[in-house]
């Protein structure tokens, strides 16, 4: 089966009050050889009011936010549905996604009339979390990678920090198609390796 890689950046971390700005996947095949990528972005919507934190983190400057050049939230997360319909089934993989960019996903799904809300987990389709899978590693296999800590000694499992200590030098880290590479990056090595 296939993999589809994917990442979101959005305005903030509530999936109730933020929404995605940005929509980044790579389809793969078993052995996680690139087939396709798709690098999408949409203008705010008027009802929300962005994290300056999370603008900060992404790089995205305040006129970006209301480019008209940019599709609507509605028109993203139609776009978004349909690319999902068609790379299906697939192993929806990204990293910390279930636990963020799925429930993301989800609401901006709801709230833009999305019928299938839950499309990367039905007709075919399964998911995977990366970040579950390093813990993982961390547990039975830790010295398959070199793991980031902080100068007390906890290490840390951001992919900004774990992916350019691992060999993975060209992160564009908070870009969401840089973070999709190097989420393919660690989970090729955990295939490998592990």
């Amino acid at each position: 089966m296939n993999f589809a890689f994917y990442d979101l950046e959005t305005t903030g971390t509530s999936p109730a009050f933020d929404q995605p700005l940005q929509f980044a996947a790579i389809l793969t095949d078993s052995e996680f050889r690139e087939i396709k990528r798709v690098n999408l972005r949409c203008r705010i919507a008027p009802h929300i009011i962005p994290s300056p934190w999370a603008l900060a983190v992404t790089g995205v400057r305040p006129a970006q936010l209301l480019d008209p050049a940019l599709p609507t939230l509605f028109e993203f997360t139609q776009a978004i549905g349909a690319l999902i319909e068609g790379w299906s089934p697939a192993i929806w993989t990204g990293f910390n996604s279930i636990r963020f960019d799925e429930e993301m996903l989800r609401h901006a799904f709801y709230q833009n009339l999305q019928p299938d809300i839950f499309a990367t987990q039905f007709n075919g389709n399964t998911r995977f979390d990366i970040l579950t899978a390093l813990y993982a590693v961390w547990n039975r296999q830790p010295d398959l990678f070199e793991w980031p800590a902080d100068p007390d000694g906890r290490v840390r499992f951001k992919l900004d920090r774990i992916a350019p200590l691992n060999g993975f030098a060209a992160h564009n880290a908070h870009d969401a198609l840089g973070d999709v590479e190097a989420t393919i990056h660690i989970a090729r090595q955990i295939a490998q390796n592990g």
